[in-house]
């Protein structure tokens, strides 16, 4: 169904090319706390946003006319949520997906991609599940880093907000240019005061969610198995003054 990519024959022979450069795995908040820094890369900058044993969640920021390496995740499954400005995803079969603001997509594992900016720039919102950044297999990369594992260093960057340690989980209750804010309500949490700006996307949480195996929006079309009520979610607001073009946004669904 449309946003929804399952692997398929061309994803199979990548993964049978490359199996052997997947990175190590068993992601460690203890030794890779460099995971919570600012994570350079040839096409931007991405840094992480919300995370806890189960869920991770990443803003990616990609400069204009520049793209990420064509690659998979064989052992999580991948949402990408556009919140500004338009680009394209290419699956390995060369489907290309648009992309533009409000947009959803859902990678299953396994499913080779690269995305791809139009020429002002795109910035995304990735959740994955399970949490481990080194499941990561690089095909072909415009920058030379095919077969190369995840970036080993981060950096401090002074006006990127901390991460703060909740219940269970950590956040970082705003971006890095205070345009985006996040928080999280739901089962067994008292979420922080709203914004009251617009409300962008909605997703789970929750280890519910997470050991049925795959990534769920609020609102999105589907057979309920566990009631809204009993599920964590993690809000993602714009900032107040985006209100008055929250109507203009199509709303993030996605199909299974």
């Amino acid at each position: 169904m449309p946003g929804t990519f399952h692997a398929e024959n061309a994803d199979h022979s990548l993964l049978a090319k490359f199996m052997k450069s997947v990175g190590k795995t068993n992601e460690s908040r203890e030794t890779h706390d460099y995971l919570n820094m600012l994570i350079q890369k040839p096409w931007g900058i991405e840094y992480r946003v919300y995370v806890d044993d189960f869920f991770d969640v990443w803003h990616l920021i990609i400069k204009p006319l520049q793209s990420t390496s064509m690659h998979c995740h064989p052992r999580k499954a991948t949402l990408l949520y556009c919140l500004d400005g338009t680009g394209v995803t290419t699956l390995a079969n060369g489907e290309n997906v648009q992309l533009h603001a409000g947009k959803t997509i859902y990678l299953r594992r396994g499913v080779f991609h690269s995305t791809s900016s139009g020429a002002n720039g795109l910035q995304l919102i990735e959740v994955e599940n399970p949490r481990d950044k080194f499941d990561l297999l690089r095909a072909s990369d415009t920058y030379g880093r095919a077969t190369q594992n995840y970036e080993p260093e981060g950096e401090w960057a002074q006006n990127l907000p901390p991460m703060v340690e909740e219940h269970n989980y950590f956040i970082r209750y705003r971006d890095i240019n205070k345009k985006y804010f996040f928080s999280v309500s739901g089962r067994d949490v008292q979420c922080r005061s709203s914004r009251q700006g617009p409300t962008l996307l909605e997703v789970s949480v929750d280890f519910k969610q997470h050991l049925l195996g795959d990534i769920l929006v609020r609102g999105r079309p589907c057979k309920a198995r566990v009631p809204p009520s009993d599920l964590r979610w993690l809000k993602i607001e714009g900032a107040p003054e985006a209100a008055a073009t929250a109507d203009a946004r199509p709303a993030a669904t996605v199909s299974t």
